[in-house]
Parts: structure tokens; sequence; C-alpha cells
């Protein structure tokens, strides 16, 4: 039976995730802010390298997470994300699962950066992927 007493976990780093990917969005998708998503992206030229981080500028290694191509892609990210990342997040000590995002969203963005022919790339997907991973691993192991 629910103990009234007990709190409700709260998915705060998920949300915390979630809200700044649905303001960067509308904010891009409004013509007078277009000019910020050369910010987000890995690389603002388009030479293979990563100069721009090299010289001081190391956000650009998790800002790509915020960048949605589409309101579908914008949402379909959210939903997996709350979904699993709220599961995650529940299941360890919020300390680690924060290290768990950093490091999946750094090594995904930088996979994608090498890998694809374009530099204009976003969104959670690499960091979902990691989580599902992350949960089979789990679940294995109990």
């Amino acid at each position: 039976m629910f103990n009234s007493r007990q709190k409700r976990f709260k998915p705060i780093i998920t949300i915390l995730l979630i809200l700044p990917s649905i303001f960067v969005y509308f904010l891009i998708a409004s013509k007078n802010h277009y000019t910020l998503l050369p910010y987000l992206l890995i690389e603002a030229s388009k030479n293979i390298s990563l100069s721009s981080i090299t010289e001081g500028q190391i956000w650009r290694l998790w800002t790509p997470i915020f960048f949605h191509i589409s309101i579908t892609h914008l949402l379909g990210n959210i939903i997996l994300l709350f979904y699993l990342g709220g599961m995650v997040e529940k299941e360890i000590a919020q300390k680690k699962y924060l290290l768990i995002i950093l490091v999946a969203a750094a090594l995904s963005n930088l996979a994608q950066f090498y890998l694809s022919n374009s530099k204009w790339f976003g969104g959670l997907s690499g960091l979902v992927y990691c989580l599902i991973g992350f949960m089979f691993m789990l679940r294995k192991s109990i």
C-alpha cells in the first residue's frame, strides 16, 4: 500500500535534459534565433577537426543533444528519455546517472561527428541508445 509519507521519485536530471531540448527547439525554430545553431554544433566550420573544442569550447561535446531537427524527432526523444532515463535514474545513484549521461552524450556526438557526412546533427538518440544498453546490462547482472 502506498505510504503518504514516502516521497515520490522525481527524475530531476532527466527533466533537466528535456527542458533545454524543448527550449532550444522552439528558439531555433523561430527565424530570429537561427544563428544560435552553429554554437550548438561540435564544429561550426565544415572541416573535420575539433578546433573549436581544442580552443576551449568544451560545451560543444554535449550541446548537440539539445538540437532536434523536427518536432517529431524532439517528441520521440523526449518520450524515450523520460521513460528510460527515469528508470535508470531511479535505479542508480544520480551522480552515476549524470556521469553516464556526460560520457554517453560526448561519445555519441563524437562518433556522429566523425562517421557522418554532415556536421549538422543533434538529438538525444545516442543517449537513449546508451540507456537501452545500460538497462540491458543492468538487468543481466541482477
